[in-house]
């Protein structure tokens, strides 16, 4: 990373692992969870993205009967890569979310201001 580029979503690395895992989400929903719906949201400020995938499926089995397969291992290996974090929110025959988000700490964001001066 050069100092004229501060962190954020318009940097190439950045914008191929939120693509990878919007690609997973969806992937999953379409493959696995009989969806009619899938809606996927973006919403960011100066610090800060929230990312989700939310689909109208029949959702997953409790987290102690499944097993986390190779999407949702990727997923948050990306999400980490990204110093952001990865939930998963279902309810059997309900749907499932998977929300990426990440929060600049304002420390580096001062930085990154200050190196575009």
């Amino acid at each position: 990373m050069s100092e004229e580029t501060p962190p954020g979503p318009h940097r190439p690395e950045v914008a191929r692992n939120l693509f990878r895992i919007v690609q997973e989400a969806v992937n999953n929903a379409v493959r696995h969870s009989g969806a009619s719906k899938i809606q996927i949201r973006v919403a960011g400020g100066k610090g800060w993205l929230n990312l989700s995938i939310t689909d109208n499926g029949r959702g997953l089995p409790p987290a102690e009967e499944r097993s986390a397969g190779m999407g949702l291992r990727s997923m948050q290996y990306r999400a980490g890569m990204l110093a952001g974090s990865l939930e998963l929110a279902s309810t059997p025959g309900e749907g499932t979310t998977v929300r990426f988000l990440h929060e600049t700490p304002k420390t580096t964001i001062t930085a990154a201001m200050k190196t575009n001066d």
